[in-house]
């Protein structure tokens, strides 16, 4: 029997104890879960299989109409780099931000259009009272990355995930 130290989300440590055999028996089942849903991946038709690729976007789809960003029609291709985080990423690095500073921007970001989503709820559109609010929402006033956010999240440029 071995046990493992877990902390949980709130800072508690709690201790697992498990034996070989039942480990092994939760690997084995996470391996079948995996075959199955392989398998049945595998037995698609053409048809099943687009149905399957496009229906994962619709979490970015939906994105994108909550940011009222939301077009009639889109590729496949453009949808997902529409919506790829790396592209966020690109845009940090093509500015010169170091990336050790990409998760503070990326997290300044998401706190930005949080922000932006309420004031489109409050249908306040007035661009400086926008961009007061996500720059007070980002916060970071002395950080390299502050500008480079502002702008993503108050241009009509592509989506980050």
């Amino acid at each position: 029997m071995t046990t493992f130290t877990l902390i949980t989300k709130n800072g508690a440590t709690v201790n697992v104890s498990i034996t070989e055999e039942q480990a092994f028996a939760f690997v084995k089942a996470e391996i079948e879960k995996l075959q199955e849903k392989l398998d049945s991946y595998n037995s698609m038709d053409e048809f099943e299989a687009g149905e399957a690729a496009t229906n994962s976007l619709k979490v970015k789809l939906n994105k994108l109409e909550a940011d009222g960003k939301l077009d009639d029609e889109y590729s496949y291709e453009d949808l997902k780099k529409r919506t790829s985080g790396a592209s966020f990423s690109g845009y940090l690095t093509e500015l010169g931000i170091e990336k050790s500073l990409h998760g503070s921007a990326t997290r300044a970001l998401a706190l930005g259009k949080a922000a932006l989503a309420g004031l489109k709820l409050a249908k306040i559109d007035d661009a400086a009272i926008l961009r007061e609010a996500a720059g007070n929402a980002i916060g970071g006033k002395n950080a390299n990355w502050r500008e480079a956010v502002l702008n993503w999240l108050l241009q009509d440029g592509t989506e980050a995930e």
